[in-house]
C-alpha cells in the first residue's frame, strides 16, 4: 500500500470538517425555522431583546407643551395607539375578522385576505380612538395586541407653523421646537447651564386670534394677486415680541414629511431685494441722524450736500447689522449662521446715490431695523418664547427676549435717532386709525438652469398704533409680472387695500389682549387618543368643557367721539341690542363706559354731525353718566 503524503491527509481532514460544519448549520437552521413556525421563537426573542433595550435606554423627560399668550394650546402631546396581529396566535381567522372589522371600520374580505397571507405579524390599524381601544380590550381576542407611543400634535395645524416648528423622533428640528431642545440642554445662558432638569411648558408671545387675521390676509392676497409666495409677520415694535406670522405656501407640522424643503423653510429669515423706496428711507435716516447729532448748521439737513458722509453711512449699516444674522428662538436646525445673498438681482439699476445702501436684507432684519430707527436706537431682539412653566413644581421662569442681539453689537459708536418718525410719516401714507403704510415694489431676475425668470417683489411695512403698544406689520409678496387681468373690480384691490381692511381688527385684538392678560387660564387637553384621520381641527376647550368656551364678561367701551362704523366694530362680538339715534359721531352712550354688559342688554348710541358737536355737549353727556 502506497504511503499517502502528509499534505493529502491534511486536506482530507479539512474537507470532512467543512462538511460537518455545513451539516450542523443546516440542522440548526431547520430547527430554528421549525421553532419559528410553530412557536415564533425568534420573534419572541427579538421582542424580548427590544423590550430589554428599551428599558435600559435612559428615558428623556416628557416634552413640554406650548401655549399662546392667552394660554391656548399650540403644541401638545397625545397618546397614539395602533393595532397589530400575530397570525400564529389566532384561534380562528373567521371569528377574529368578524370581531375586528366592525370595531376598526375595516372591510372583512380585505382583512381576511391579509390574515391568510401567511405574514407572521400584521399591522391592521393606526391611530385608533379611545372608544375603539376600549372595545378591543373588552373582546380579549387572542393574537391581537395594542402598541402605544407618544405623538406630538399641533391642534391648529398650519397656523404659525414656521414659528412653532416641528418634531421628528422626539427631536425638535425647527422653530420653537428646536429652541426647546437647546434650552433643556444648556439653560438660557452659560450661568444657568443645567437649570432645566424637569420638563417645561412654554408660554409664547403668539396670539391665535391675531394669527387668524394674518392667515386670512395671506389667503386673500394669494387669491387676488396669484402670488407665488406671500408672507405676513407682525411684531411688537418696542419689545420684539413676535405676535403672529403667516406664510404661503404653508405646511401642517403634523405631517411635515410630506412637504418639500422649500415649503418648510421660513422665508422670514431668507434675504430679499429691497425696493428703492426702502433704501432711500434708510439713506435719509442715516443723513438725518448724522446732521441732527453733530451739526449746528442753520441750513436744513435736506438741503445739505451728502458728500463726506459715505463713511458714516457704512459705519451705521454695520452698527445696524443689516448683513448679519439675527439671533432668534424660532430658527431652524438647517439655518446657516451666516446670511448668504439670494440669487435675485434687480432688473433695473438703482440710482447712484443708493450705491452705499445695502441691496438685500431678510424681512426679519428689515422689520427689526425699522423698529430700532423709530425707537430712538434702542436695540431689540425678536423672540417668540416668553416664559417657561415647570410641569412638576409649577414654578415660572421669565425667558428674557428683549436683550440686545449678539449679532448686532458693534465696537463702533452708539447712535441716537431723532425725528425718524416724522421722516417715515412724510414718505408713508396715513390710513384709518393713524396707521402708516409704507410700501414699494421691485422687479427682480433670477437664472435657473440657464433660464431667466423675472418676478415682482412687493414689500409693505405698516406701523400700527394700538393704545401705546405699537406694532410693526411686514407683508412680502412675490408674483409674476403682467399676469392675467382680473375679471371684476374686486380682484383689482391692491395689497395695501387688502391689508388696510385688517389693520383696525388687529389693533383692537392687541388692546383686548392686554386687558384680559391677567384673567386667562390654561387650556386643557380633551381626553382621548391621537387620531390622524379624525383629529378635531378646533382648539381644545378649557377644563374639558364640550361645545363652547367660557366667555369673559363684556365691558362697554368708551365710544364718544367715534364714528358709527368704528363704534359698531368695537361692539362686534358682544351680544347686545343696539339702538342708534341721529347721524354723525357718537356724543352720548348708554350704558356708560366700563359697565358690564350682559347678553341681550340694550345699548343706545346718540350721534350728531361734526358741526353740531361742541365741547359743552360732550362734557354734559359725561356729567350725566
Amino acid at each position: 500500500m502506497a504511503k499517502q503524503s502528509r499534505l493529502r491527509v491534511h486536506n482530507a481532514k479539512r474537507g470532512r470538517r467543512i462538511l460537518l460544519y455545513a451539516m450542523l448549520v443546516m440542522v440548526v437552521g431547520a430547527a430554528g425555522w421549525s421553532l419559528e413556525q410553530n412557536y415564533q421563537f425568534i420573534s419572541s426573542c427579538k421582542e424580548t431583546f427590544a423590550s430589554i433595550t428599551k428599558n435600559l435606554t435612559p428615558k428623556y423627560p416628557r416634552r413640554g407643551e406650548f401655549y399662546d399668550r392667552n394660554l391656548k394650546q399650540v403644541a401638545i402631546n397625545k397618546e397614539r395607539v395602533s393595532v397589530y396581529v400575530r397570525t400564529q396566535e389566532i384561534n380562528s381567522i373567521t371569528e377574529t375578522v368578524m370581531e375586528l372589522a366592525p370595531i376598526l371600520s375595516l372591510d372583512e374580505e380585505t382583512l381576511k385576505g391579509q390574515l391568510e397571507s401567511g405574514v407572521l405579524r400584521l399591522w391592521i390599524a393606526e391611530d385608533i380612538s379611545q372608544d375603539q381601544e376600549i372595545a378591543l380590550k373588552a373582546k380579549r381576542l387572542s393574537g391581537v395586541y395594542l402598541q402605544r407611543e407618544e405623538k406630538r400634535v399641533y391642534p391648529n395645524k398650519s397656523q404659525a407653523a414656521h414659528l412653532i416648528g416641528y418634531v421628528e423622533n422626539g427631536i425638535g428640528l425647527a422653530g420653537v421646537e428646536f429652541y426647546y431642545d437647546r434650552m433643556m440642554a444648556s439653560g438660557t445662558s452659560e450661568k444657568e447651564k443645567g437649570r432645566f432638569n424637569t420638563p417645561q411648558d412654554l408660554v409664547l408671545t403668539l396670539d391665535l386670534k391675531i394669527q387668524d387675521v394674518l392667515d386670512g390676509l395671506v389667503e386673500e392676497i394669494k387669491k387676488h394677486h396669484r402670488t407665488n409666495k406671500v408672507l405676513a409677520y407682525i411684531m411688537n415694535s418696542r419689545s420684539g415680541e413676535m405676535i403672529g406670522g403667516a406664510q404661503l405656501p404653508g405646511f401642517d407640522p403634523n405631517a411635515f414629511t410630506q412637504y418639500p424643503r422649500e415649503v418648510l423653510e421660513n422665508q422670514f429669515v431668507n434675504p430679499i431685494l429691497l425696493p428703492d423706496k426702502f433704501r432711500t428711507f434708510l439713506r435719509d435716516a442715516a443723513i438725518l441722524q448724522e446732521q441732527t447729532a453733530g451739526s449746528d448748521s442753520p441750513v436744513p439737513w435736506s438741503l445739505r450736500s451728502g458728500e463726506g458722509a459715505l463713511g458714516n453711512q457704512v459705519q451705521l449699516w454695520e452698527w445696524l447689522g443689516l448683513h448679519e444674522k439675527t439671533v432668534t428662538d424660532f430658527r431652524s436646525s438647517r439655518q446657516s449662521d451666516e446670511i448668504s445673498p439670494s440669487g435675485q438681482r434687480p432688473l433695473a439699476s438703482s440710482p447712484p446715490w443708493l450705491d452705499m445702501v445695502p441691496e438685500q436684507a431678510t424681512p426679519l432684519k428689515l422689520m427689526t431695523v425699522f423698529s430700532l430707527l423709530l425707537g430712538n436706537g434702542e436695540r431689540i431682539r425678536p423672540f417668540v418664547v416668553r416664559k417657561s412653566l415647570d410641569i412638576e413644581t409649577g414654578v415660572e421662569a421669565l425667558l428674557v427676549g428683549n436683550e440686545a442681539e449678539k449679532g448686532g453689537k458693534s465696537t463702533g459708536p452708539s447712535y441716537k435717532f431723532y425725528d425718524i418718525d416724522k421722516l417715515l410719516a412724510s414718505q408713508a401714507r396715513q390710513g384709518e386709525g393713524e396707521a402708516l403704510f409704507f410700501g414699494d415694489a421691485i422687479l427682480s431676475t433670477t437664472f435657473t438652469n440657464g433660464q431667466q425668470k423675472i418676478q415682482v417683489n412687493e414689500l409693505l411695512l405698516v406701523k400700527i398704533p394700538a393704545g401705546g403698544n405699537e406694532m410693526t406689520l411686514l407683508v412680502v409678496a412675490e408674483h409674476d409680472p403682467g399676469g392675467p387681468s382680473p375679471r371684476n373690480a374686486m380682484l383689482e384691490r391692491s395689497i395695501e387695500e387688502i391689508v388696510e381692511d385688517k389693520v383696525e381688527r388687529i389693533a383692537i385684538l392687541q388692546e383686548v389682549a392686554r386687558t384680559v392678560a391677567d384673567v386667562v387660564e390654561p387650556e386643557l387637553s380633551d381626553d382621548g387618543n391621537y387620531q390622524r384621520q379624525n383629529r378635531n381641527s378646533g382648539r381644545a376647550n378649557v377644563h374639558g368643557s364640550k361645545g363652547r368656551d367660557p366667555q369673559l364678561e363684556a365691558i362697554m367701551p368708551d365710544l364718544r367721539g367715534q364714528s358709527l362704523r368704528k363704534s359698531l366694530r368695537l361692539l362686534q362680538g358682544i351680544h347686545v341690542k343696539i339702538s342708534i339715534q341721529g347721524t354723525g359721531k357718537v356724543v352720548s352712550q348708554k350704558p356708560s363706559p366700563g359697565t358690564t354688559l350682559k347678553e341681550g342688554a340694550e345699548c343706545t348710541l346718540i350721534l350728531e354731525k361734526g358741526e353740531e358737536i361742541t365741547l359743552e355737549k360732550l362734557s354734559k353727556s359725561t356729567i350725566k353718566k
